[in-house]
């Protein structure tokens, strides 16, 4: 027992050393970024360096020529620390700096990096500054030796000749003066810098925006032109109203540049310019727009772009006609939309989740009109798309979102917000539907000048569900009624001037249920029930209210055969007046050739009908079943049977409730 004791001793002695063993190991560091001999531009300079140790490193110190500027502490998750040198009063342009990093570990430990230098862009030593003027006759080549290169006027590249500005590059640019290829003859500007070795273009003497006109590439620009890693600063000449860098008709690669302080637009494309690629741009500080576009060339605007802090918050979009596929993806802005835009050619143009498209007053966005073609705007619940006006929040500001008689069966909106549509001058909607079937679902429609959704005859929903339509200066619906069995479930169209449905009159071919919309249905002309082909029966559901204008009827059996189902049980189906008169509405009529089996009035309350001295029910040579209705204030009868075949008037008369009728309760034909 002593023996163990012993050892157990022995071992915790051990440990407690082991415990009090001293950390000497210092950790390792070096600067990664940016590479040792770089030249780079004035303003933040961030230095990243990889340190570690073998416990933990606790901090980084940066230093710049031997002064402290940032001190960056232990990471969790990165043996990667970084700080930012944005003393821009040190940073002299052509200047050599050191840069050195120091990492300690938690026993005090400290190493430093070897040293590395960099160079601030604009001089360094070149043969520098270079002059430039006219037009380049042959190729050339602008290296960063010979910085800054000064643009005493405007420069511009000969037939065929290709202009390249390497990286590390300085160019400044005189007053009014514009760099351009591809104006006269072919030509090409390649402006291709790095990460950490930029080209930039800026102003030979102020930082006002506008001072110098721009970098224009022009219609017989060659494919070989391309700005990549570029600096454009206080370009975009306010005279001008294009941008500090202009794209004529042509396709460009333009990507990780910076356009900054333009006294214009940051980017202008004519009706036939874009891009081959627009990624990982930065536009911001201008007096307009980031980019001005036409609407055919927007899907070229591609990812990874900071479009913000410019005066005209978004992207300026020209409208025009849509002939190809593509997708006007998420920019962080809105596209403010100045013109029409028309898609056909069979092209679908898709609005990508999270979009914002503002309208300039009269804009309609339609699709379909011309030829076939299709919009697909699909949000989602956490990154809708928004359709709005561009400077009003006047309901009816814009015009409309069309679905035209040549759209496409792809076409949808889902998941979208439609604010301030719907031109009052054209007594339509802020979604209009012609002739063709769209799917419409989780939308909003608000603020419209007339209606919020509106239908042609032959224009009806493929989906409509779970939709609301509100603050519309007239009903939230306008609808044929062979096509309301398409509204859906889940909607909610309160909040309107007229808080109905408004339904145009028509012959009812196929089988169909209206729905409690929690809103009436108000129908403005006949609506029949029959087809010899189809013997169609339309069901009202339980709670539905349905208001008939004047001298308007409702019936079925007469233009064929037809049913009509209307079972209360759940909910009191009513049929009454717009106006609370006796004989404004004619008649709900089951003519002869009602399918008296499939003809049902179950709790149901009639009003105000009787216009043409027969009742608020009308029933010829068939046996619908009418049982637990109110049936009131008719300017006739309340139930007026013709011919020889109908319900017995005595089990009318038990079974219903009859009160205020002018003529009397039942009318029976007199035996012959």
């Amino acid at each position: 027992m002593r023996k163990w004791i012993a050892l157990a001793a022995v071992a915790g002695l051990l440990m407690i050393m082991a415990c009090n063993v001293v950390d000497t190991t210092a950790p390792t560091v070096s600067i990664v970024f940016p590479a040792s001999g770089a030249t780079v531009n004035k303003g933040d300079i961030v230095v990243k360096a990889v340190a570690t140790d073998n416990k933990a490193v606790t901090k980084v110190e940066f230093y710049v020529d031997g002064t402290l500027f940032g001190t960056a502490n232990v990471s969790s998750t990165s043996d990667t620390f970084q700080q930012t040198w944005s003393d821009t009063a040190a940073q002299i342009v052509g200047q050599n700096f050191g840069l050195v990093a120091k990492a300690y570990d938690a026993a005090g430990n400290a190493t430093s990096s070897s040293s590395i230098t960099i160079t601030i862009a604009g001089g360094g030593g070149g043969s520098g500054p270079t002059h430039h003027q006219g037009e380049i006759p042959a190729n050339e080549t602008w290296y960063p030796s010979g910085n800054p290169h000064i643009l005493d006027g405007d420069v511009w590249t000969g037939d065929n000749v290709t202009l390249t500005i390497m990286p590390g590059c300085v160019v400044e640019v005189s007053s009014g003066t514009e760099l351009y290829c591809g104006y006269a003859n072919p030509g090409s500007i390649i402006a291709v810098g790095k990460a950490d070795s930029m080209i930039t273009f800026t102003s030979l003497s102020d930082t006002a925006a506008g001072f110098w006109k721009d970098i224009s590439f022009e219609a017989l620009t060659m494919s070989t032109a391309k700005m990549s890693y570029c600096n454009v600063l206080f370009a975009g000449r306010v005279a001008d109203d294009a941008g500090a860098v202009l794209v004529h008709d042509i396709a460009l690669p333009f990507d990780h540049n910076v356009v900054r302080k333009s006294g214009t637009n940051g980017v202008w494309t004519s009706s036939a310019g874009y891009f081959s690629s627009f990624t990982n741009n930065t536009i911001t500080g201008c007096t307009k727009y980031a980019v001005h576009i036409d609407a055919a060339n927007v899907p070229t605007l591609g990812a990874g772009n900071t479009l913000t802090g410019n005066t005209g918050n978004g992207i300026e979009v020209h409208g025009s006609e849509v002939k190809n596929d593509g997708t006007w993806l998420d920019q962080g802005v809105p596209y403010v939309v100045t013109g029409d835009v028309n898609v056909d050619n069979n092209a679908t143009l898709t609005i990508a989740a999270g979009t914002t498209v503002a309208f300039d007053a009269d804009v309609e966005f339609y699709c379909g009109y011309s030829g076939p073609g299709s919009i697909i705007a699909v949000g989602t619940a956490a990154s809708p798309i928004t359709f709005t006006s561009a400077g009003d929040t006047t309901a009816g500001f814009w015009r409309d979102i069309s679905f035209e008689g040549a759209t496409m069966s792809t076409a949808k909106l889902s998941y979208c917000n439609v604010l301030f549509a719907g031109r009052i001058s054209d007594d339509a909607g802020a979604v209009q539907v012609h002739d063709v079937a769209v799917q419409l679902d989780h939308d909003v429609i608000r603020k419209s000048g007339t209606n919020g959704v509106w239908l042609t005859s032959d224009g009806y929903f493929s989906v409509f569900t779970n939709n609301t339509v509100t603050g519309c200066a007239n009903y939230p619906i306008h609808i044929d009624a062979k096509h309301v069995p398409a509204i859906g479930t889940g909607n909610a169209l309160t909040g309107n001037t007229k808080d109905a449905i408004e339904v145009d009159g028509a012959t009812i071919a196929h089988n169909g249920t209206w729905l409690n919309e929690g809103v009436p249905y108000v129908i403005t002309s006949d609506v029949s029930i029959g087809d010899a082909a189809n013997n169609p029966v339309v069901t009202i559901a339980a709670g539905t209210t349905i208001v008939l204008n004047s001298q308007v009827e409702f019936y079925c059996g007469y233009n064929g055969p037809g049913g009509l189902i209307c079972d209360g049980t759940g909910g009191q189906i009513t049929f009454t007046s717009s106006v609370t008169s006796p004989g404004f509405w004619k008649r709900l009529s089951f003519y002869s050739s009602s399918i008296s089996s499939q003809c049902q009035l179950k709790n149901c309350k009639l009003s105000y009908g009787g216009h043409d001295d027969y009742g608020d029910i009308y029933i010829q040579d068939c046996t619908p079943t009418v049982t637990g209705c109110d049936i009131g204030y008719s300017s006739a009868y309340g139930i007026y049977l013709d011919g020889t075949t109908y319900p017995d008037p005595a089990a009318l008369r038990a079974n219903n409730t009859f009160h205020d009728n002018a003529s009397g309760d039942v009318y029976v034909p007199p035996t012959k």
